[in-house]
């Protein structure tokens, strides 16, 4: 009797674990977490196979080994060569499927990169710099060309612009029908084109405002080759891009300004450390007609006391600028303050209220730099113009317009406010005394410019710089 007992126990018991062991095996338990997901997309099958040759279908099948979406792939595609219509990109489970409009050109090389629109559908890990490559012909092309855009005037790497190239190599082609290649630039303005065929090109750059993939809209930058090119050069190419000067893009904030206070005199001052020798200079926005109280401004110390010494405003009725005459002390700081309403120009508008931090400057407050040109003996170029720029791209000094008729000339930039300079050296060849804008039509590239690396400029000392014209 006891050993039944037991036994019946014992069962009673077995069966409470088990069923504790099932119920928390039921319950749902938030996952304790892991490694975030960062694999992109992987390509488990091409239908047809990537290199494909004598390729004569109008689909394309991509099979993933997970479920992905695709992110803002117009602004990402590339054709080359592009079709008359653009091709259909359908996702439908874990594929990809490109339907094709045009029959492809026989004995042709195509490249479709997507860059990095395919992405996960969870994570947006993208699959880097996808393409798809296939060929209508008995083998697929596979020579390259590669180079650098830069802006012609800045010299500044261009992203995101398109490299053409051309087999017709009419001075017309650019402008009236699509490339036969393309690629785009990435941040440091390189740019790289494979799967070429072996033959000769016109190439050409361009920052697109319309899409259509030619040159048909004169606010376009563009860029062209001196010569044509060809995938056996082993030299990269170099493009400068320019902006036509018909076209050239006028700084009209002055204008919005002046629109802005249509029916306000306004008045600026110059710089916040002006030197001891140089002259106070306010700017209007107007010819000034009249003066109207004896006291248009005041000039107060550092100390918040009124600066009793001689002073007074010049002008003329022809110029839109006054001189303050006075006698300022070196190392002072001051505040200069025209009252509201104490002048009025010839349109009849009245000045607001403004006022003018500065301070006077010594000759220790500044240093120096003083640019050696060497021409190279193979330089023929005799005319230049130099300009000397802060890290904010804005002129610190008037343009030198300089000959170099002997192998080296120098120049001297003094009385500079420490910080960081450079140098923009153009070379005139027009003679014009200004940078020149290239022509498309004329063939004529913009005029070559020289950067000069960055200068740490400090007071009391002077920095010699030396640039080799070639």
């Amino acid at each position: 009797m006891k050993l039944k007992i037991n036994i019946f126990t014992t069962t009673l018991t077995l069966l409470a674990a088990i069923s504790v062991l099932l119920s928390s095996c039921a319950n749902e338990v938030a996952p304790t977490g892991g490694p975030k997901d960062e694999t992109p997309p992987k390509v488990l099958k091409y239908s047809p196979e990537i290199y494909s040759t004598n390729f004569n279908g109008k689909t394309i099948e991509i099979t993933f080994d997970e479920f992905f979406q695709l992110n803002n792939y117009k602004s990402k595609l590339l054709i080359s060569p592009p079709f008359q219509n653009e091709p259909t990109f359908t996702v439908k489970g874990k594929k990809l499927i490109i339907n094709l409009k045009d029959d492809p050109i026989p004995n042709t090389t195509y490249k479709i990169f997507l860059g990095d629109a395919i992405v996960d559908y969870n994570e947006g890990n993208p699959y880097p710099n996808f393409s798809y490559i296939f060929s209508t012909g008995e083998s697929i092309d596979s020579l390259t060309l590669s180079g650098t855009l830069k802006d012609a005037y800045t010299l500044k790497p261009v992203e995101n612009a398109y490299i053409f190239l051309y087999k017709d190599l009419s001075d017309t082609a650019f402008t009236s029908h699509k490339p036969y290649y393309m690629t785009k630039t990435d941040k440091d303005g390189l740019f790289k084109f494979d799967c070429l065929s072996d033959t000769i090109y016109n190439v050409y750059a361009i920052v697109e405002n319309d899409n259509s993939l030619t040159y048909n809209l004169l606010t376009e930058k563009i860029a062209f080759g001196d010569s044509l090119v060809s995938p056996h050069d082993s030299i990269p190419i170099n493009l400068f891009i320019f902006q036509i000067e018909d076209s050239l893009t006028v700084d009209t904030s002055f204008v919005v300004s002046k629109k802005f206070n249509k029916n306000r005199l306004i008045v600026s001052g110059g710089a916040n450390k002006i030197y001891y020798q140089d002259t106070l200079t306010l700017n209007f926005s107007n010819i000034i007609k009249e003066m109207l109280t004896d006291s248009v401004m005041t000039i107060i110390t550092h100390d918040s006391i009124i600066d009793t010494t001689y002073y007074k405003l010049k002008y003329n009725d022809t110029a839109n600028n006054a001189h303050v005459i006075c006698n300022l002390i070196k190392k002072a700081n001051y505040t200069l303050e025209v009252k509201d309403s104490a002048m009025v120009d010839v349109n009849d508008h009245y000045n607001r209220r403004f006022t003018w931090k500065f301070s006077i400057t010594d000759d220790d407050d500044f240093g120096e730099i003083i640019l050696k040109l060497v021409r190279d003996s193979l330089c023929s170029d005799n005319n230049y113009v130099v300009q000397l720029l802060d890290n904010s791209n804005e002129l610190k000094a008037p343009e030198r317009q300089v000959l170099v008729e002997n192998d080296t000339i120098s120049l001297s930039f003094s009385l500079l406010t420490p910080g960081k300079y450079y140098m923009r050296i153009i070379n005139d060849s027009d003679g014009n005394g200004k940078w020149t804008s290239g022509n498309l039509a004329k063939r004529r590239q913009p005029e070559k410019v020289i950067i000069t690396n960055s200068t740490d400029v400090k007071a009391k000392f002077t920095i010699e710089e030396t640039v080799i014209l070639k």
